[in-house]
């Protein structure tokens, strides 16, 4: 493997980081590990031994704190007992992901899970950043990766995941932020709710706990100002995000609707980008959800112990809901000519219902199966894979994890590399 040097916080004094605190307390910047991750594409994995809720709050309050260069992505989720899988989905870019591990000390209870912290990091950026030649976005960013997280796994056994949904169920524009999550609990300490998962990673003993934590928060979308935050890039679009939290005993969905935190539990096992408390059409991964519910009932229900989920069989779960097959017109489940498998994964995105299939179609006959080999074969290359742009761009699944609760244990698979028809999953542990 290759080593290099990342800058990562380090506060002078002790912090429990319960929340977005803002005490004054001073840090600076010291070198940890960096490593450039040989098994994985475009994955980097860093430990950061100290990190300040701080900084979280300089960045909400600052004029400049939206990534205006992101779109939305589509994601999925499912837990059965031990076992827990997601899928985040994405297009072909050059952004890096970060394989994120924090230690039990300062406060917080080790974790391990991926931060995206910016989607316009690439390789040159990232090393910048690790030579000290970054601007001022690339401090903040470098400060924010422990923040970015989509999805982690805690000491505890404490799993959760973010996957977008449409902002109050409605598309709002430019000048319409009033659509967005004000707060849940005035008068509470606030909680911005794209850093759900950095928040109950570090305190949470159970799912339980968790939601009992937030429900003492106020989960937020805008800074004191009443301006919309953006890390992730997808709020000035229209979405905010869901939670889905779970140790081996229990599932739980966290939503925001009109500004009051909606608690899912019965049924909350599957969760993909649509609201689960108030149904509508206007989201996506509705089929999504049916091949993972599917998957469900079958566990649920097994009798023998070839039918039972378990590590193998939550990757094939996952593995069926590989987003590029969303564009395949050969792939419909009845075999129906020239018709997309998903349809409705073109909400929000611009294309009707209607015109899913014209749409699905002409993104694979420009291309879009040779589009994914050629990205493929350049991944080594050291240039590596190049943006691009037009009716063949694929969305893809950008990574993928199955979480072993009961051994602590991620097992992480990116850009859908396969191996002999499962994802090609690499096991990562937490460091205790």
């Amino acid at each position: 493997m290759k080593t290099n040097k990342l800058f990562v916080l380090a506060l002078s004094m002790p912090l429990l980081l319960t929340g977005l605190t803002s005490c004054g307390a001073k840090h600076q910047m010291k070198h940890e590990d960096f490593i450039k991750d040989q098994k994985l594409d475009y994955l980097y994995d860093v430990t950061y031994n100290d990190y300040s809720w701080d900084d979280v709050t300089n960045w909400m309050n600052s004029p400049k704190n939206a990534n205006p260069n992101q779109g939305a992505f589509g994601c999925s989720s499912i837990h059965f007992g031990n076992f827990y899988g997601r899928s985040f989905d994405f297009c072909f870019t050059t952004m890096n992901e970060f394989l994120v591990k924090t230690k039990n000390e300062n406060g917080h209870f080790a974790s391990i899970g991926i931060s995206i912290a910016d989607c316009n990091v690439d390789e040159a950026r990232i090393q910048k950043i690790i030579n000290g030649e970054g601007d001022e976005n690339d401090k903040t960013i470098e400060k924010l990766i422990p923040f970015g997280m989509v999805d982690g796994i805690n000491e505890n056994g404490v799993v959760c995941n973010t996957n977008v949904v449409p902002a109050h169920d409605l598309d709002p524009l430019e000048g319409q932020e009033e659509y967005h999550t004000i707060g849940t609990n005035p008068g509470k300490e606030d909680l911005f709710y794209q850093f759900m998962p950095r928040f109950i990673l570090d305190n949470a003993t159970s799912a339980k706990h968790a939601v009992q934590l937030l429900r003492e928060r106020n989960l937020t979308a805008v800074n004191k100002k009443g301006e919309v935050c953006d890390l992730f890039g997808v709020a000035k679009m229209g979405y905010e995000l869901h939670c889905m939290i779970a140790d081996k005993d229990e599932t739980y969905v966290i939503e925001m609707v009109d500004n009051q935190m909606i608690v899912l539990k019965s049924g909350s096992h599957v969760m993909t980008n649509y609201y689960l408390s108030n149904c509508t059409s206007t989201g996506q991964g509705f089929e999504r959800y049916t091949v993972l519910f599917d998957h469900w009932q079958v566990w649920n229900n097994a009798k023998t112990d070839e039918e039972k989920c378990s590590l193998d069989k939550m990757k094939t779960a996952i593995h069926d809901v590989m987003y590029s097959e969303a564009y395949n017109p050969n792939l419909h489940p009845e075999g129906v000519a020239n018709c997309p498998k998903w349809p409705t994964e073109f909400a929000g995105s611009g294309v009707p219902f209607y015109k899913a299939q014209e749409e699905c179609q002409k993104r694979w006959d420009h291309g879009l199966k040779s589009d994914l080999e050629r990205n493929y074969e350049k991944v080594n290359s050291e240039k590596g894979r190049e943006s691009k742009s037009g009716p063949a761009v694929p969305w893809i699944s950008t990574h993928a994890e199955v979480f072993d609760i009961e051994n602590k244990t991620l097992h992480l698979v990116t850009q859908e590399k396969e191996q002999e028809g499962l994802y090609d999953f690499k096991p990562y542990t937490i460091i205790l």
